[in-house]
């Protein structure tokens, strides 16, 4: 079936068995559940209605809602979780869609401005560069010749940059330090590009942090980022409350200041070497009362809420000092002779620091919770939302009529209710909602192993039990297995006990960067890999080298981390059970995203195993396995192996 680029096209021509994917895709299987998802998108864009729109692994959503996205001519935002599937959809699908729908459109890729280089910026630290380490100066050579060549100022192009490299922060595109069209080199800025291609394309992929950092601007009246859309559909949506947490709040850290000196010394050089030399006793006293402050939180916990206790008379005292330092910043590049934009920046920054302090400490507004967060030696103090739906309902739903929120796990039981709240979707005319079904035979190709001899998650036994049970899956698996963990703590102590008795490659996160453990998994089929909470999505391993993933615990949030306890405090003074309306929906989608990890197309066959006890002698245990896909379950560890040797003939037949 062939169209100009002037015909029109249905979604039946197109997923029909005789369509145009079937023409163009080799492997194609007709999805009744996609093209039912894309009916729905349609509809919704038509109609101009909200749509929570769930689909299984392997229903192929990504297709589903792009092309209605595309044949409905309207100006689309595509807002992802991460910025691996940001590029996936970008890169690989719209280019797919570009050769085979009969629509012409263009598309544009958005990312965050830290992901580009500043042509200001680079071409200072050419004059004079700095590097910690003689590693970094060569990798330098290679980003030097690149940004000479690059159209996009994209830091993915460069092949091999680690994701940690100082020296990137010192030449990439940032909010505090961009001058914006008062910059001398506007016209040309990548940032600035990247903006007129967006403005002028049909459809945009941007991902959520940047979108929340867009809704921001807006809200505060400093224009836009992304340009205006008739239509936002979200990507990963599961993933939009705890971003949204994170950008409509407040972070204020010693690295901050540090940050802006470091940039005030480098435009007072720049503006002349005495006035930069007259300044660096006052820099070094303020860098001084800085630390001193923020020495004041360090309490060895990892995070804490702040309370009146946390604030004695001498945490004051060293805030007022701070604050007395910070104006005295700017009132001394104030009265510099010549002042440029970029020192006003500085000038800038530093009173939206002091404000935040005042935020952060005097916790005037109940709706919001300040804590503290301990990285290292270094405290962060934070002033976030307690609930992001309100702020939705005012920032977001009012602006926009067409609203698409999909992900592999939304519901909770087969209900919306939960994911509803979070976003404020229940105080706002009721969604459409639909739930697409996984692709897959579950039935056939997993089988959950829910051991019941374990003792609890809280007995002193647990880890070394769970290792032994741990040990004879991976046994049984020949490798092959993701081991994920609720904590560090268990997944180094099940870590120290194992890493010498299984004949495999074991891995373990935080010994190398996430994408190096993920290839060498992929490429060394026995390996075992033990990982925590970033490795429970956004992970596709596709056949043999996963056949096992194994489950320390039911993936409850902590009680004590400060935004989960003020929440709970909420829903409690609401006269609600938090932990059946909060925590026990929150901990199944957790859990659904790990499972999700085990089988990713019509060929995989696996195991998942759940090493906590609970989910058979708690009441809310049923209510975990009612949300996870239909298959076999078995206490039976000769169930496992008999599954294992079926997988294994099955294999070698």
């Amino acid at each position: 079936m062939r169209f100009s680029k002037k015909d029109t096209v249905t979604l039946e021509e197109i997923f029909s068995e005789q369509g145009l994917l079937a023409a163009a895709l080799p492997q194609f299987e007709l999805r009744p559940g996609q093209l039912n998802f894309a009916r729905a998108v349609q509809q919704a864009i038509e109609r101009r209605h909200f749509l929570l729109a769930e689909a299984g692994t392997g229903t192929g959503k990504t297709l589903a809602y792009l092309i209605p996205a595309l044949l409905s001519r309207k100006k689309v935002v595509v807002s992802t979780g991460t910025k691996t599937l940001q590029e996936q959809v970008f890169y690989k699908d719209i280019r797919f869609l570009k050769d085979l729908l009969p629509v012409a459109f263009t598309a544009a890729l958005m990312k965050g401005k830290a992901n580009y280089l500043c042509l200001r910026k680079f071409r200072q630290f050419q004059k004079q560069p700095l590097f910690d380490f003689v590693d970094e100066a060569k990798f330098f050579e290679q980003i030097a010749v690149w940004a000479h060549t690059t159209t996009t100022g994209d830091r993915a192009e460069i092949s091999g940059l680690p994701d940690a490299y100082p020296p990137w922060d010192r030449i990439a595109s940032h909010r505090d330090t961009c001058s914006g069209p008062k910059c001398p080199l506007y016209k040309e800025c990548f940032v600035t590009l990247m903006r007129q291609r967006a403005a002028k394309a049909d459809i945009i992929v941007v991902n959520h942090h940047l979108f929340m950092t867009d809704v921001i601007i807006r809200s505060a009246g400093f224009g836009e980022i992304v340009p205006e859309y008739d239509v936002i559909i979200f990507d990963e949506a599961h993933q939009l409350e705890a971003v949204a947490t994170q950008h409509l709040g407040l972070t204020v850290s010693h690295y901050r200041i540090e940050e802006l000196v470091r940039d005030t010394q480098r435009e007072l050089a720049s503006a002349g070497a005495e006035i930069a030399k007259s300044l660096a006793k006052f820099m070094t006293a303020l860098l001084a009362c800085s630390q001193e402050f923020f020495n004041r939180f360090c309490r060895g916990l990892e995070s804490y809420r702040i309370r009146e206790e946390h604030l004695a008379p001498p945490v004051w005292d060293a805030c007022e000092t701070l604050k007395e330092n910070l104006n005295a910043l700017g009132s001394r590049i104030d009265s510099l002779p010549k002042k440029t934009d970029e020192l006003e920046t500085c000038r800038s920054r530093a009173q939206l620091i002091i404000g935040e302090l005042e935020a952060v400490l005097e916790q005037k507004n109940p709706a919001r919770v300040s804590w503290c967060e301990i990285r290292g030696r270094a405290a962060f103090l934070h002033s976030s939302p307690v609930e992001v739906g309100a702020e939705f309902e005012q920032l977001i739903y009012p602006y926009v009529n067409t609203v698409i929120c999909t992900s592999a796990t939304l519901s909770t039981g087969g209900d919306f209710s939960y994911f509803k709240r979070r976003l404020g979707l229940d105080r706002i005319a009721p969604p459409e909602e639909i739930i697409e079904p996984s692709h897959f035979d579950f039935s056939s190709q997993a089988l959950l192993y829910l051991p019941d001899t374990i003792p609890a998650p809280d007995s002193a036994e647990f880890i070394a039990r769970a290792a032994g049970h741990i040990e004879t899956l991976v046994t049984l698996s020949r490798g092959r297995a993701f081991v994920l963990f609720t904590s560090y703590r268990n997944m180094e102590e099940a870590f120290a006990l194992l890493r010498e008795r299984l004949p495999f490659t074991v891995l373990l996160q935080g010994t190398k960067p996430r994408s190096e453990l993920l290839l060498q998994f992929k490429e060394d089929l026995s390996s075992v890999l033990f990982a925590t909470s970033s490795f429970w999505e956004g992970v596709d391993v596709v056949g043999e080298a996963l056949s096992c993933v194994i489950i320390d615990k039911l993936p409850f949030a902590s009680p004590n981390d400060p935004l989960i306890e003020a929440r709970i405090e909420r829903l409690t003074a609401a006269g609600e059970n938090p932990f059946l309306s909060y925590q026990v929906p929150q901990a199944i989608i957790s859990l659904r995203q790990g499972f999700g990890r085990l089988i990713r197309s019509r060929n995989d066959r696996g195991i998942l195993c759940i090493l906590d006890r609970r989910i058979h002698t708690r009441s809310y245990g049923k209510l975990f396995l009612q949300s996870l896909p239909p298959c076999p379950v078995t206490k039976s560890i000769a169930a496992v192996k008999q599954f294992i040797e079926q997988e294994n003939c099955a294999a070698e037949c």
